[in-house]
């Protein structure tokens, strides 16, 4: 695999980890109850959390400074 397909991969991997962390965060403006009595969204977030925490864990994805 050429560096052109890693540093692809790697740039489209960090968009796609700040897009779930902004719409994390959107989601989060809302009511909890608007959240927790929709048992989907309820696990897509929870899911979503999850997935960001361990890119953080393994170093694939740094949160951005200030937050």
């Amino acid at each position: 695999m050429s560096r052109f397909f890693v540093t692809e991969d790697l740039e489209l991997a960090k968009e796609l980890y700040e897009t779930l962390d902004e719409l994390l965060k959107g989601i989060g403006l809302l009511p909890m109850n608007n959240i927790t009595t929709r048992p989907v969204l309820h696990k897509a977030v929870d899911r979503g959390m999850e997935v960001l925490d361990r890119a953080v864990k393994e170093g694939r994805y740094v949160v951005p400074s200030g937050e």
